[in-house]
C-alpha cells in the first residue's frame, strides 16, 4: 500500500473519458493509493462504474452533466472522481460537495485531518459566465475547507490556468488566501498540466 517511507502515493489523471482509459487506470491503481481523476465524462447513472475499476479500490465521483427531469442537458464532458484503496477505508471519508467540478475526501493522518479536493476547473471561453464559474469553484473550495475539521488542505486536479489566463490572478489569490503552494507534478504532451497544491 505504501512505499518504504510509509507515505501515501497520490496521482492525478485527466483521463478524457474514463471508459476509454480503463487500461491506464488499472495500471495506476497498481502503483498508487489514491487517484484524483478529471474529465471522466460519466453520466450520473454511470458513476457506479467507479466501484468496478480495480478490485482493491473504492470510487466515488460527480457527473458534470445535468440530467434532471430525465432530460440530458449538455455534452458528457467534465466530471471528477476519486479512487482509493479499500485498505484506507478506515482513514478516508468521502465529503459531499454539491459541485460538479469538485470531488472531496477527508483523510485522517498523523498530522491531523487533511481535506483532499479534486477539481476540474472551468475553461476560459472569454465569457463572463466562465469567469464567474471559476470564481465560484474557488469560493466553494474555500468554504469546504473552512467548514471542515481539516488542519491541512490539498487541492489536486486540472486548473485550466496559466500565467496568460484571465484566471491566473484569481488562482494565485486563492493560493495566497489558503497559504497553498502550487506544484506542477505532471506535464505530458498528451495531457494538460496537472497541479497539486498543499499547505
Amino acid at each position: 500500500m505504501t512505499d518504504a517511507n510509509n507515505h501515501l502515493r497520490l496521482c492525478c489523471f485527466n483521463c478524457r473519458s474514463l471508459k476509454s482509459s480503463l487500461k491506464e487506470l488499472i495500471q495506476l491503481c497498481d502503483t498508487y493509493d489514491i487517484l484524483f481523476l478529471q474529465e471522466t465524462w460519466l453520466l450520473s447513472y454511470e458513476l457506479s462504474m467507479l466501484q468496478n475499476i480495480h478490485n482493491d479500490f473504492i470510487g466515488f465521483g460527480m457527473s458534470a452533466v445535468d440530467a434532471t427531469d430525465n432530460i440530458l442537458v449538455g455534452r458528457p464532458f467534465g466530471g471528477t472522481a476519486v479512487l482509493y484503496r479499500k485498505t484506507l477505508g478506515n482513514v478516508v471519508k468521502p465529503i459531499k460537495t454539491d459541485c460538479r467540478r469538485i470531488t472531496a475526501l477527508l483523510l485522517c493522518s498523523l498530522v491531523g485531518p487533511v481535506l483532499c479536493c479534486n477539481v476540474y476547473m472551468s475553461t476560459d471561453y472569454g465569457t463572463m459566465e466562465s469567469f464567474v464559474e471559476y470564481a465560484g469553484v474557488c469560493s466553494k473550495l474555500s468554504v469546504l475547507f473552512d467548514d471542515s475539521d481539516a488542519t491541512t488542505l490539498l487541492v489536486a486536479g486540472d486548473f485550466n490556468c496559466d500565467v496568460n489566463s484571465r484566471f491566473y490572478d484569481m488562482f494565485t489569490q486563492f493560493c495566497h488566501d489558503k497559504q497553498l503552494v502550487s506544484l506542477i507534478i505532471l506535464d505530458l504532451p498528451t495531457s494538460l498540466p496537472t497541479v497539486v497544491m498543499t499547505v
